[in-house]
């Protein structure tokens, strides 16, 4: 990933560095964060956010990987994680966004997808965006409905969250570039 900045009205989307530890572990030290993730455990340590930071950093390696650290400006503070993963013929087929919930029902998972979305559509070229999350997280579902994502099928117990060890159903969504809603 090159160092492409996303900038908002109140977020700077950027690179992860090791500096992020904290801002990370806290949140996703929250076992309603984490039950949405599925790859993380809780609690999540100190140790969990550093070996994540390891990770990414070695994946910014890949041309086809951007994982961006959601910084609200105001208080200079990483609030969550946006990316866009498994680009590959005109479409990015993951990615994902949760945000510290101190921070929640204030717009900021909106401002960032929003951001996300023109860079795959205006920067990328991309022809599609594909999405997931977990049935019963209607937070997530309702995010992606207002910026035109349509439930394209359903993995049923496509994994076993590892926070809360339950087996989880996985919709899956997808937005056409000629269907975003700017």
């Amino acid at each position: 990933m090159d160092n492409i900045i996303l900038e908002t009205k109140s977020l700077i989307l950027r690179k992860w560095n090791i500096n992020d530890i904290n801002d990370l572990q806290e949140g996703l030290n929250d076992i309603e964060v984490t039950k949405w993730k599925g790859y993380d455990n809780y609690p999540y340590t100190i140790q969990d956010a550093k070996n994540e930071i390891e990770t990414i950093l070695k994946k910014y390696e890949n041309e086809n990987y951007y994982n961006w650290a959601i910084v609200l400006k105001s208080e200079n503070k990483v609030i969550g994680r946006i990316g866009l993963y498994d680009i590959y013929d005109d479409v990015a087929h993951g990615g994902g966004i949760w945000i510290n919930r101190k921070y929640w029902n204030r717009g900021y998972a909106t401002e960032a997808m929003k951001a996300r979305t023109e860079f795959a559509f205006e920067k990328l070229n991309l022809r599609k965006i594909e999405n997931s999350f977990f049935e019963g997280n209607e937070a997530s579902w309702k995010l992606q409905e207002k910026l035109g994502y349509k439930i394209e099928g359903v993995k049923r117990q496509a994994i076993r969250c590892k926070a809360d060890g339950i087996i989880k159903n996985e919709c899956i969504t997808g937005l056409l570039k000629n269907e975003w809603k700017k």
